[in-house]
């Protein structure tokens, strides 16, 4: 660190994160504690090398005491000449939300630092102006985050962000890359005009966006690269054909079969991953039946969110951390639940694929399904160009399955697993720059496509999420709970929990909105379990149809999907299997009232 902040570091409020993401209490305290044992800290710090702090403490001068040996007990006095020598730190904190002065407040007893919380800065100068007369000392002033929004403010505008959103892509209006960008760059304006954010501020909070989502573009460009070089050689249509003569016109069967392998394909926990198996084994035979890609992805979705309750799942690790329990505790708990939820995918399944049939889907089908012609008439097109590999089938079938169980087993990034996997396939299959230079461009358009509107959910990510804004999101939501309603406080949330999804990513929604409402249940004696437990499952029924969720964009661009037609397909579906799984909780104990 620098000259200039170290010699700050230990100011109570000093800090040098950004957006609210730091109080600059925590080395005043550690100081405060250390020092109140007579001790003191060391610092030395280089920039761009690095930091060592060193925390000296007196040795005790009494006996270390034997086993079962009483020591002298400490006389008043010595107690009390210790307790007169320990620096004494008092602090008047404003802010205009009484759970955030209730929690400083909390943590300031346990480490018996005096705190006094007020709701304004007025009454905080009152206060302040009545201490220095009173004792004739001026103290110092930190003001720390002195923004013209407060945090109500900021909730509405980040609630008024996303409606315009989910709107400009619903009525589809413009892509969704023009409304991430041009909706979250109107919000940012609006943070920096009101002075909330600097411009500088502004644009760390989308640099940290982006950073989120760039390996998912990555993996998006380089997946549907090898996926796309595997159907130009053929691979896909031996495949198709062989599965054609086994399922015939059984579009039932071909529905169940993609709930079966998103299931499998789920059980490491990544959406992402989930998608690359499933979507491009499944959706060259549901073009063959003429059976449409959103049911393809709506079976996909139900599936992947009943097994994403695994122990070592996103939501359920999270929740567990929480609630200071083990991932595994957690999850027994709910297992009842997505035992039911797995039915339910099983279900879906079946019924949709009925629903197909009925539709006249089958093979020879005279169905006409918008986009399926292009696809067709380009692998048609691939077929005459003499792209195909008939001789290199064995060769590219393995390689794929190899390059499947690396996504899966090996512990490097998933985009560099399809990097290597199309290096090799254009080597062997396309020998020569020429023409892998033409399959790579056939491809690049709906690569670059979709990975801009992934970068373009970044910025939006960055300017809500890295701003703290879902927090305040979160926390106003919670303070509109009525006190009559609150021992339904798991009920209420389970049943909300599809359409909060379409606002929230999964930190914001478990590390900003899970701790206020468990906060809030505490009040009305509601099991914090319970509430974890509601927001897990009902929650992760539509992790895959949110569009702040990225792996939502890798899916729909795999299927060749709109958000817009994915969102509508899904929504009432997956928000009527939650609201069930949520009644199993109830029927089966999980949950109480």
């Amino acid at each position: 660190m620098s000259s200039e902040v170290k010699a700050r570091m230990f100011d109570p409020f000093f800090t040098t994160k950004k957006g609210g993401k730091g109080t600059g209490l925590g080395l005043a305290l550690v100081e405060q504690i250390v020092a109140s044992h007579k001790g003191f800290v060391e610092v030395e710090s280089t920039p761009g090398e690095g930091t060592v702090m060193s925390v000296y403490l007196p040795v005790s001068q009494q006996k270390e005491q034997e086993p079962g040996e009483t020591g002298p007990e400490e006389n008043r006095e010595k107690r009390e000449e210790r307790a007169s020598d320990r620096p004494e730190l008092s602090i008047l904190a404003a802010d205009d939300n009484p759970k955030v002065l209730g929690l400083l407040e909390r943590d300031a007893e346990r480490i018996s630092v005096t705190l006094k919380g007020c709701m304004s800065m007025e009454e905080a100068e009152e206060l302040l102006k009545y201490q220095e007369d009173r004792i004739g000392k001026n103290f110092d002033v930190i003001e720390k985050g002195e923004n013209d929004m407060n945090e109500t403010m900021l909730a509405m505008l980040g609630f008024a962000t996303i409606v315009m959103i989910i709107v400009l892509l619903l009525r589809n209006i413009t892509v969704p890359a023009i409304a991430f960008i041009g909706v979250s760059t109107v919000t940012a304006l609006i943070l920096v005009l009101t002075g909330t954010y600097s411009i500088s501020e502004m644009g760390e909070f989308i640099t940290e966006g982006v950073k989120g989502v760039h390996s998912t573009a990555a993996l998006f460009i380089f997946s549907v690269l090898f996926f796309g070089i595997m159907t130009d050689v053929g691979m896909f249509d031996r495949i198709i054909n062989a599965l054609m003569k086994r399922v015939g016109n059984n579009v039932v069967g071909v529905a169940l079969m993609t709930c079966i392998i998103a299931m499998i394909g789920h059980l490491d926990g990544g959406g992402a991953s989930t998608f690359l198996i499933t979507i491009p084994a499944m959706l060259p035979v549901y073009k063959k039946l003429k059976m449409r890609p959103t049911t393809l992805l709506l079976i996909c979705v139900t599936a992947m969110g009943v097994m994403n309750l695994l122990p070592w799942g996103g939501p359920t690790m999270r929740s567990a951390s929480v609630l200071g329990i083990d991932a595994n505790v957690l999850w027994m708990k709910l297992l009842p639940m997505q035992l039911v939820g797995i039915v339910i995918a099983l279900f879906t399944a079946v019924f949709w694929g009925t629903v197909e049939k009925r539709r006249g889907a089958g093979e020879n089908s005279s169905l006409v399904i918008e986009g399926y012609e292009e696809t067709e008439e380009a692998a048609q097109a691939g077929a005459d160009n003499g792209l195909a590999r008939p001789k290199l089938f064995v060769f590219n079938l393995i390689w794929t399955l190899a390059i499947i169980v690396a996504l899966v087993f090996l512990k490097v990034p998933s985009y560099y697993t399809f990097m290597v996997g199309c290096v090799v396939a254009l080597l062997v299959n396309y020998p020569g720059a020429k023409l892998q230079g033409k399959i790579i461009k056939s491809h690049a358009g709906p690569a670059l496509t979709m990975a801009s509107t992934i970068l373009a959910a970044g910025v939006f990510l960055g300017v809500l999420e890295d701003s703290q804004i879902m927090n305040h999101m979160a926390t106003m939501l919670a303070s509109l709970m009525p006190q009559s309603m609150g021992r339904y406080l798991p009920l209420i949330i389970g049943v909300l929990s599809v359409p909060l999804t379409l606002m929230f990513c999964t930190d914001s929604y478990f590390y900003g909105l899970l701790p206020v409402l468990i906060g809030v249940g505490n009040q009305f004696g509601v099991d914090p379990a319970h509430t974890a437990i509601t927001m897990v499952v009902c929650r992760n029924c539509a992790t895959f149809i949110s569009p702040v969720v990225p792996a939502t964009f890798l899916g729909i661009g795999l299927a060749g999907v709109e958000i817009k037609d994915h969102i509508k397909t899904c929504f009432f579906w997956i928000w009527g299997v939650s609201i069930v799984c949520l009644i199993a909780g109830l029927v089966l104990g999980v949950l109480t009232i």
